[in-house]
This record gives C-alpha cells, structure tokens and sequence, in this order.
C-alpha cells in the first residue's frame, strides 16, 4: 500500500482512494477515486457516480449486497467554514417500492 501523503500531482483535495469494507466476510479493499475524483465534486457527487458503477439493475434496498456509502466533502480537513461535511448515500426504500 502506498502512503497517501505520495499522490499523483493534482490529486489534491482528494486522497484519492476509498476504503471498502464489506461487513458480511470481513474483506476490506482501496478503490482508487483519481480517475472519477476530477469530474465530480465532493463526497455526493463521487458517491453518485459510485452508485452507478457499484449497484447492479434490479438491486433492492435490503439486500445484503447493496452498499452504503459514507462519503466526506471536498473541503473536509481545511479550515474553510463548514467544511465538516458528510453524506450518506445508499438505496432508499421509498425509491424503490416493492412489487
């Protein structure tokens, strides 16, 4: 594993990596986010763009796949006000009623 401290230039504000845990087996893996981190701004933003790539068609908001993301701000770890934000973002289930 790399040191955090040594991204790419321009990676910044980012780390440039997510920690995935998955709760059921106990694995834990690093996504790298540089890739996405450049076009979209902030936790929800990278978050949505996650959903998509992460959430399969037809996955409900129960089942023991679907993840729940925890995503920070761009600002979070600066000194700007308000600056400690955080999102929460997973399947709702009021988006997706059950049939």
């Amino acid at each position: 594993m790399t040191d955090a401290r040594a991204l790419p230039a321009g990676a910044a504000p980012w780390a440039g990596r997510i920690l995935r845990v998955d709760l059921t087996s106990g694995r834990v893996e690093t996504l790298s986010t540089l890739e996405h981190a450049r076009h979209y701004l902030g936790g929800r933003g990278l978050a949505a763009r996650l959903a998509l790539d992460l959430i399969p068609p037809g996955m409900g908001p129960y089942d023991a796949e679907s993840p729940l993301f925890f995503m920070t701000g761009a600002l979070v770890g600066t000194p700007a006000p308000s600056a400690g934000r955080v999102t929460i973002c997973g399947l709702s289930p009021q988006a997706y009623p059950h049939e």
